[in-house]
């Protein structure tokens, strides 16, 4: 009892701590004044974007890095941003209410590269993003809608992030978990894609190879995603489809469900627990 009594100050003491920090992180709401300017401020170059904002931000091209801010006038003052390792950041400081307009649009450089989207932010470029590699990283609830056209695309998504994709590309690398949702029409000469924890995928386009692992509730819908050689590796509870022209390789467990369109030579290399294939013709 002795040890407890000593160890129930410092408890409560971290617990109301812990109950100060989350409301010092709360912010001062402001209202909008309903009559909207527009901002434009040149940017240092920049090759990373990051925002972590209930905020929606328009990705386009351009010659020169630039950051335009429509909005109440009353309202420019609480968004902030910096430029640390060429990665631009963009916060606020006060939460807007019952503001007429909030539009902010990034232009970018072929310098760019990398998007990280996190919290509520959404993203949306679509004017295809032309660049020779882009890695997209989304987590926290955040959107995304794009058009892109790159030599190497690679998307990390989780924390039941959404993303809407439209994409042309050499190598595609995509790796889906903790439900996470993507709709994407692809055109790929090879692709790796990894689902796990409850991630949900609906993919279509073409490619040549694809090697794709599923595990651990995941929902993947690639009938109408026609791959000339597929390698698909299964476990746990999976529900899946996939199309195939020429070979299909399947190492399936778990209670996997596969259901296989087009007309491929199958080769078999695991068939294992309560695994099901079934054969599709439409």
């Amino acid at each position: 009892m002795k040890k407890f009594s000593y160890l129930l100050p410092i408890f409560m003491l971290f617990l109301f701590g812990g109950i100060t920090l989350v409301q010092a992180q709360k912010k001062e709401k402001i209202k909008g004044s309903k009559i909207v300017t527009t901002e434009i401020k040149e940017l240092e170059n920049f090759e990373a974007i990051e925002v972590d904002e209930k905020l929606e931000i328009t990705l386009v091209p351009g010659d020169k890095p630039q950051l335009e801010i429509e909005a109440d006038d009353n309202l420019q003052e609480i968004f902030q941003f910096e430029i640390v390792n060429k990665t631009l950041r963009i916060r606020t400081n006060k939460e807007a209410s019952g503001a007429k307009k909030v539009a902010i649009r990034i232009q970018y450089t072929p310098e760019f590269k990398l998007l990280i989207a996190k919290g509520q932010v959404t993203f949306k470029a679509l004017a295809e993003i032309t660049v020779p590699e882009l890695t997209v990283k989304t987590s926290t609830n955040a959107k995304v809608f794009m058009n892109a056209k790159v030599d190497q695309f690679t998307l990390v998504m989780e924390e039941k992030s959404m993303m809407e994709l439209n994409l042309k590309a050499t190598e595609t690398i995509l790796e889906l978990n903790k439900n996470a949702t993507l709709q994407a029409l692809i055109y790929s000469k090879n692709m790796k894609a990894d689902f796990y924890q409850k991630a949900n995928a609906v993919l279509e386009g073409d490619l040549e190879n694809l090697n794709l692992r599923l595990d651990n509730s995941v929902e993947f819908t690639g009938k109408k995603l026609t791959s000339k050689n597929i390698y698909l590796k299964t476990d746990n509870v999976v529900n899946c489809s996939v199309m195939a022209l020429e070979k299909l390789s399947l190492e399936v467990a778990g209670r996997s469900e596969v259901s296989i369109y087009g007309n491929p030579a199958i080769e078999i290399i695991k068939f294992g627990d309560d695994a099901v294939l079934r054969k599709k013709s439409k």
